[in-house]
């Protein structure tokens, strides 16, 4: 893909996409507790919930492309993926 590029999609998600767009514009309160105990409130205005198996697959989705041409320019970089998760393995040079 190049920038500019129409991002394809998996034409089984098309039935979803009025509940991603729905979910992805709603405003949200959101709650988090660090790890030293200590809770902070978030006001959102856009996004969806963790935990949400549909918001990890647009979340997917959406960076899948990117992925690609990242190891397509550093062609000896290593990789491994989990749901929404990425580690990428590379030295100076690859």
């Amino acid at each position: 893909m190049k920038p500019g590029d129409a991002i394809p999609t998996i034409a089984a998600l098309g039935p979803f996409h009025g509940y991603f767009r729905a979910m992805r514009s709603t405003a949200s309160n959101n709650r988090y507790v660090h790890h030293r105990g200590h809770t902070h409130r978030v006001q959102g205005t856009t996004g969806g919930q963790q935990g949400d198996g549909m918001e990890m697959s647009i979340f997917s989705l959406s960076q899948h492309p990117t992925i690609g041409r990242v190891f397509e320019r550093h062609p000896h970089a290593r990789g491994a993926g989990f749901a929404d998760d990425l580690t990428i393995y590379a030295n100076e040079n690859s």
